[in-house]
């Protein structure tokens, strides 16, 4: 078969937000505004490491707001649950996807929401299908935060047949640690993450002090490269 043309898709560069919205009758609400944290890993140059939720208080979680409005308007959604991610480049911000869905991930996320908003997309959503005057009672936009809170997306930097995992209980001691979902248990092999597919797992931390959740995430991150997994030696 002969190629007789190419698609060619501009790379945007800059940091990438997910903006979650529920909508009825055209009246859409932010229940959630989340910021990706990518890095380099593994020879990918675009690894999740994780993500934080934000309030709307600042220039850029407004224009975000603002911007993926717009979007709903122009895609004509009226009613139901939106997943819009959004990358804020240098000329502003620009469109990845809307799917017209709640946030994925397994829903890991929920309980952030709940603790640091207040209330989820999924509850929202219900409310707004089933409940409208509780729905009508949901803020346009969360302004404070009532704790901090932070997903990691676990890391795994070599491969091979997991012997044992001491990092688990270390995690679980951490200050801000909620509650940790591991997609591998000893026995399972193990494979360097690449993307969401070879992720581990999972751990949410919250807390009311934000520097006790960023010092519990860089622990993690510390641990992933000395001790989180124990691999059997190969024969």
């Amino acid at each position: 078969m002969k190629n007789e043309g190419v698609l060619v898709q501009e790379f945007l560069s800059g940091t990438e937000y997910v903006v979650d919205c529920v909508s009825r009758d055209g009246v859409h609400k932010v229940t959630a505004i989340w910021e990706y944290d990518k890095r380099p890993a593994n020879g990918q140059f675009n690894v999740y490491f994780g993500m934080s939720i934000l309030a709307v208080r600042n220039d850029l979680e407004v224009r975000l707001k603002d911007y993926v409005f717009g979007v709903l308007d122009a895609l004509e959604v009226a009613n139901g649950p939106t997943h819009s991610e959004v990358k804020m480049t240098e000329t502003g911000p620009c469109l990845v996807e809307t799917g017209a869905r709640c946030h994925g991930g397994e829903a890991t996320w929920q309980p952030l929401a709940d603790g640091c908003v207040g209330h989820n997309q999924i509850n929202v959503s219900l409310d707004a299908y089933l409940r409208p005057d509780e729905y009508d009672k949901v803020p346009e936009v969360t302004t404070e935060l009532k704790q901090y809170g932070r997903e990691v997306f676990l890391v795994a930097y070599e491969g091979g047949t997991i012997e044992s995992m001491p990092g688990i209980d270390i995690v679980r001691g951490l200050d801000s640690f909620v509650r940790m979902e591991m997609a591998v248990q000893p026995g399972d092999d193990l494979r360097p993450t690449v993307d969401c597919f070879t992720r581990p797992g999972a751990v949410q931390l919250m807390h009311a002090d934000k520097e006790v959740v960023m010092r519990d995430y860089e622990s993690i991150r510390n641990l992933e490269e000395n001790g989180f997994f124990v691999l059997k030696e190969k024969k």
